[in-house]
């Protein structure tokens, strides 16, 4: 609204209380929420908090005058181009701002004794001027004046700290969670808890286990890290942290992601590091926020510059990726001048430009991740000028996947949750039988068959077992360059996943070898390395968090690619791997029992999403085949070493769990679902609404295979 007589501008805020009246009666706190409000804004003035100059009430509505914040949300400048389509995040010298923004807002909060409890983009406007302002109060704890505080369980799911929702006592450490979340956001564009329901945000903020993209920069993931603590005195900037010089919002400002430009991250990191601070459009805070500004409150000292938008070079990056769609739709070849702007991307630079295609939904179109990946192998190679096709074709599969974040670029949830029809892909085991035939010479001839195959059938996808370059004797000479040279002739419009235990191409730094994808309705987890046999690590926390989601999201379809068999009981299996000197299908096999209960157990009522773990069998002696794994029918025995996210957690300095309660419901109806299958060459595997059906074939078998007659399936609502 508009001053007739001066032209200001104001927002009012319109209560009618009719619709208050309504909600009281499943909200009994709402009249104290607004009053809660109306008492915090009447008593606080800061540059980063929503000023409140006049409330009043006629018969029918409660009124609130407010400053006027023409910026909008800061919601909304995380969507692409501002539209609303498609969240992406916004470049670090932004993020790096609103962070510091937002800090200074909670330190004059929490100095005044108010807990905001209800941090989040959605509730941060900004100023024509460039500056955040934070709204919203009515969720607010006072600890100074209590009579309006409402309950603990407060806030929005996918911001609220892990001792919110279980309804404990919350001071300003919760919004310090909140803080840590909203840095994510700020860089991915999306909440690092988020979930379908609510009770699934909640078991991933309480597992703490957050996935971190490439696009996120490593001092901004070490800030992140400190700030997503479960325990709420373990957070960076607590006034009870253990480390005095962690203590208070000071060190968090002090923490390096704020004092210079991260030269080695993603996100615009790498981006924003060749810009000197001159370069970033900015404007000087003005004299009325001076003067209300104080250096003994923590907040931002006088003449602080205010980002309004992004570096050249960051809004040069943005400017790629729209490039990489343009030119994707062209009938012409790519430009020079996008050809060598692509190819002197970094690694950093170019997760950058994947991250706002994948945030789009183009990486799905092999001519858009062909383009957004052009120059990575000689990026991520060594400083040799010449680059072998091996190398190459390394670099291009490798740099298909983020493996920060764990996912594959292109065959994300968002386009791929869904089943719609029958489909099959290929499963590329060991080839061991052909390289027991005819040694290295004959695994690569067996492999070449393999890809003449491949490139004839058109499966929707290829999933790549690590036992290819792995295998005896693989490592050396430079065969693991050759099986990735033939790997590479793949065509390039079917998607190839593959697992990795080395450093991932054009994709930046990541935590382990594993990786996820989705593909219509099914969950596909690449697991790369052993950890998950030996327990207590990270990627076995992502597999177990990834079956607790599928298993509480009614997902069905979920198979595990395994670098070994994770179930014992199978006598060739033992003689093979002999990992253990006596197993059985009931003593827990090769996996640790907390992953085994996740994999195979029926918890709370709900079956394992878990249809089957696929492995490769690396002796040509044993042939490929199918097992239940329960087939002896004993009933497994409930683990003690892994607690539920429903349940009570610790976090000291081990992060030591409680012990989980019984279980009480009998598991042997879900485990009779979950199958073993041991691929020695290769595996054409057809998914169907309610079934999987797995061929095994030699490399030969595969290279003649002239086509996949997929069976006819009734469309949903024309069955029985």
């Amino acid at each position: 609204m508009i001053h007739r007589e001066t032209g200001e501008h104001f927002a009012l805020k319109v209560l009618e209380k009719a619709q208050v009246e309504r909600v009281r009666k499943r909200h009994p706190n709402v009249a104290n929420e607004i009053s809660m409000e109306r008492r915090v804004l009447s008593r606080l003035r800061h540059p980063n908090v929503i000023e409140l100059y006049h409330a009043f009430q006629d018969y029918t509505c409660l009124y609130l005058l407010l400053e006027y914040c023409p910026g909008g949300e800061v919601w909304q400048r995380l969507q692409a181009d501002g539209g609303g389509v498609a969240s992406v995040g916004v470049p670090e010298s932004l993020a790096r701002f609103y962070a510091r923004e937002l800090i200074n807002g909670l330190s004059f909060l929490h100095s005044k004794g108010i807990i905001h409890r209800d941090v989040k983009p959605e509730n941060m406007v900004l100023m024509a001027q460039g500056r955040l302002k934070l709204i919203d109060f009515g969720s607010a704890k006072d600890t100074i004046e209590t009579d309006l505080n409402g309950p603990e369980f407060v806030g929005t799911p996918e911001y609220m700290s892990p001792e919110a929702s279980k309804s404990r006592e919350t001071l300003m450490e919760g919004d310090l969670w909140a803080l840590g979340c909203c840095l994510y956001q700020f860089f991915v564009g999306l909440s690092p808890f988020r979930a379908p329901s609510s009770y699934l945000v909640f078991l991933r903020s309480r597992r703490c286990h957050p996935r971190y993209p490439a696009v996120i920069p490593p001092l901004a993931r070490d800030l992140i890290s400190r700030l997503l603590r479960k325990r709420p005195e373990g957070r960076l900037g607590s006034f009870r942290h253990a480390d005095v010089e962690a203590r208070g919002h000071a060190a968090i400002l002090a923490h390096p992601f704020f004092s210079a430009p991260d030269k080695g991250g993603g996100g615009g990191g790498g981006a924003a590091a060749a810009e000197a601070p001159a370069q970033v459009p900015t404007t000087t805070k003005g004299e009325e926020d001076s003067s209300s500004s104080s250096s003994s409150d923590g907040t931002l000292a006088p003449e602080v510059e205010v980002v309004l938008e992004a570096t050249p070079r960051e809004a040069r990056l943005r400017e790629l990726a729209a490039q990489c769609v343009t030119q994707a739709m062209s009938t012409t070849p790519p430009s020079t001048e996008f050809t060598g702007s692509m190819t002197s991307l970094s690694s950093a630079e170019r997760a950058v430009v994947l991250h706002l295609l994948e945030g789009q939904g183009r990486l799905g179109e092999p001519r858009i991740l062909r383009l957004g990946q052009l120059g990575s192998s000689s990026s991520s190679s060594s400083s040799s000028s010449s680059v072998s096709a091996g190398q190459a074709a390394k670099a291009r599969l490798l740099g298909r996947v983020d493996w920060s974040g764990k996912e594959v670029y292109g065959l994300g949830k968002a386009d791929q949750i869904k089943y719609a029809r029958p489909f099959f892909f290929v499963y590329l085991g060991g080839l061991s039988g052909c390289s027991g035939a005819g040694g290295r010479e004959g695994g690569r001839k067996g492999l070449e068959k393999a890809v003449l195959g491949i490139n004839r059938l058109r499966p929707r996808l290829v999933v790549v077992s690590p036992a290819l370059w792995k295998g005896e004797g693989r490592e050396e000479g430079g065969e693991e360059e050759k099986v990735w040279e033939i790997l590479g002739r793949i065509s390039e419009s079917i998607p190839v996943v593959v697992a990795s235990s080395g450093g991932g191409g054009g994709g930046g730094g990541r935590e382990g070898g594993g990786c996820g994808f989705w593909y219509g309705g099914m969950r596909g987890l690449v697991v790369a390395g052993e950890g998950a046999h030996e327990g207590g690590n990270e990627e076995e926390d992502w597999v177990v968090e990834e079956l607790e989601q599928a298993r509480y999201n009614d997902i069905r379809s979920v198979l595990v690619f395994a670098s070994q068999p994770w179930f014992g009981g199978i006598s060739e299996v033992e003689e093979e791997k002999k990992r253990r000197s006596s197993s059985s299908r009931s003593s827990g096999g090769v996996i640790s029992p907390r992953l085994r209960k996740w994999a195979l157990g029926k918890l709370h009522g709900r079956e394992t999403g878990l249809r089957a773990v696929i492995a490769p069998l690396q002796a040509a002696s044993l042939p490929s085949c199918v097992v239940d794994v329960a087939a002896g029918g004993k009933k497994e025995a409930p683990s003690d070493s892994d607690s539920s996210s429903d349940e009570e957690e610790e976090d000291s300095d081990g992060e030591k769990k409680e012990e989980e309660e019984e279980e009480e419901e009998e598991e042997e109806e879900s485990i009779e679902k979950v199958q073993q299958i041991m691929v020695r060459d290769a595996c054409i595997i057809e998914v169907y609404r309610e079934r999987i059906s797995y061929t095994f074939l030699t490399a030969e078998e595969l290279a003649a295979h002239q086509a996949v007659q997929l069976a006819h399936e009734a469309p949903l609502g024309e069955e029985d």
